[in-house]
């Protein structure tokens, strides 16, 4: 209804202007924002950078709690350790895709931004073509 109302009392050219050049590229950026919001949580990049070091589905041993057993301290801290580096193994190519994923929509996102702007100037430049290939 707003915008049947701004039609009546302006002329649809400027209307067209307006929404084409204003009213569009905000919600461009706010869709583009959504986007770029979707790729971070569907990879889990910020879960996945803090929890890096952690270990792979919380195998974790426990170090002996009575006497001095250098063995078992050893190999609960080896357990450990080499479950924490399959944590990072797993995380990590996940962390590339999902940073490889952002960088595509940012420059996704740019180029439609322009192509949008440059759009009308496209239509008249392939109106003239048109008429150039008729006569």
């Amino acid at each position: 209804m707003q915008i049947l109302e701004g039609l009546k009392r302006k002329s649809i050219l400027f209307s067209w202007w307006q929404w084409h050049f204003s009213f569009m590229p905000k919600r461009l950026l706010e869709i583009w924002k959504n986007f770029l919001k979707f790729g971070l949580y569907y990879f889990s990049v910020p879960l996945l950078l803090t929890t890096f070091f952690s270990h792979f589905h919380r195998y974790k041993w426990e170090y002996p709690t009575r006497g001095f057993d250098l063995g078992k301290i050893l190999e609960t801290a080896f357990s450990n350790l080499i479950s924490r580096i399959m944590g990072m193994i797993f995380r990590f190519p996940l962390i590339i895709v999902g940073t490889l994923f952002e960088i595509f929509l940012i420059f996704t996102g740019v180029l439609v931004i322009i192509f949008w702007i440059f759009l009308p100037l496209f239509l008249i430049l392939a109106f003239f073509y048109g008429f150039s290939l008729l006569f």
